[in-house]
């Protein structure tokens, strides 16, 4: 385990900030979980309530008939014949901003692999030259076709309100296929205050 040890100058003034009774932000990131089966069909709405911070990332994967099934893989994921899938934000953004039009017979998924390949871009914040895909492409169609959605571009309006949730998700004829489960996970950006003097962590908002 790496030791952190401070200058003399910094360690004093730290000490006096602890005495002084400072208290310190600490940021962080909240990955929440939700799972829902839909009814069949071709359109889908998912309303998620108020949220009291800014989604930065959704996440979503979808499992067809795969509950107590012993002989099959629960770490892959189906796409399910997905076609379209957009989260908005306060009726006012959607992410993204055009629709994806998707067909996975014909193979016309490349948009949502790029999404994929570019969260762990944006979520590091590095260059796309420094980061190697995590799988080719072949792979995230048939084992792991995770959407990827970045919402972390937001307007002003957005980012001084309340947020409301809501993913909007179709699907090619026929529709969802029967016992398909959809996986969300979003990633928001909190803030909690510590309390050294105390030894003290306040989360705002009591979540």
């Amino acid at each position: 385990m790496p030791q952190v040890t401070f200058n003399l100058t910094y360690a004093t003034q730290l000490r006096n900030d602890i005495r002084s009774n400072k208290s310190y932000d600490l940021k962080y990131r909240h990955w929440f979980y939700q799972n829902i089966t839909p009814s069949s069909g071709t359109d889908f709405t998912w309303d998620f309530p108020v949220a009291y911070s800014k989604c930065k990332y959704a996440l979503f994967a979808f499992q067809t008939d795969r509950d107590n099934k012993a002989g099959v893989d629960n770490s892959e994921f189906d796409f399910a014949n997905l076609e379209n899938i957009q989260v908005l934000l306060n009726n006012n953004v959607y992410y993204p901003r055009e629709r994806l039009n998707l067909n996975i017979t014909e193979l016309r998924c490349g948009n949502v692999y790029h999404m994929f390949n570019q969260f762990k871009v944006s979520y590091y914040g590095k260059e796309l030259k420094e980061m190697e895909p995590l799988i080719d492409y072949n792979t995230f169609l048939t084992k792991y076709p995770i959407i990827a959605v970045d919402c972390s571009h937001q307007p002003t309006v957005i980012k001084e309100s309340l947020i409301n949730i809501r993913i909007m998700f179709n699907w090619r004829d026929p529709g969802i296929p029967a016992k398909t489960v959809i996986h969300c996970v979003m990633i928001m950006d909190k803030t909690a205050i510590y309390n050294p003097l105390y030894n003290r962590v306040i989360s705002p908002n009591g979540v």
